[in-house]
């Protein structure tokens, strides 16, 4: 008995194949899982190389090792790289958040967001300038706590008051840091009143 009503495409591949073809959302599902199974290995090993990259380049970006007049030309390189990598497939994209070593836990926090709103930003179908736009604000949005005392970062117990008002602080520092790279969008620093 034929499936109707799922979509045109399943009533054409009923008729098609004489109402055999399991349509609507097993079929989908199926088709879903095969997709996966397919996936090269040099797609995930692309995905890997620009989520390392990135958290490579947030890394130098926030240890002051690029300078202040790079950073937007690094920033943006990031998240191109990204985009570019990410396009085809949003599934690998998303995937590559789970992707965590804690002792670089801040730049691949960064990553990861910018991963994200990538994500939702070409979901919401904005055009590619609104995309990077969003991805780098995503990318610097915790810059300011390379600003924050490295034993406050690292307590391995809950902060007292004092720390949390370090920590509560990076905004600020972001925001100044910012204030000190050249051409990027202003966007970006909408973006730290986010957080």
């Amino acid at each position: 008995m034929p499936i109707t009503g799922v979509t045109g495409i399943d009533d054409e591949l009923n008729k098609a194949q004489g109402n055999q073809v399991a349509a609507g959302p097993a079929f989908d599902k199926q088709m879903d899982h095969t997709h996966k199974k397919s996936r090269s290995a040099d797609q995930v090993k692309r995905c890997a190389t620009a989520h390392s990259g990135g958290v490579d380049s947030m890394s130098d970006i926030s240890q002051g090792v690029i300078k202040a007049e790079e950073v937007a030309e690094a920033a943006t390189g990031v998240i191109d790289s990204l985009m570019n990598t990410f396009s085809t497939d949003a599934s690998l994209l998303n995937n590559m958040t789970a992707l965590r070593q804690s002792s670089e836990y801040a730049y691949t926090h960064s990553v990861n967001t910018a991963i994200l709103s990538i994500n939702i930003a070409m979901a919401l179908k904005l055009n590619e300038k609104q995309v990077r736009e969003v991805g780098l604000g995503a990318l610097l949005h915790n810059l300011g706590m390379s600003m924050v005392p490295q034993q406050v970062l690292n307590a391995e117990r809950k902060l007292n008051g004092t720390e949390l008002v370090d920590v509560q602080k990076h905004i600020g520092y972001g925001l100044y840091l910012l204030g000190k790279f050249r051409g990027l969008p202003p966007t970006t620093r909408i973006i730290m009143y986010q957080n």
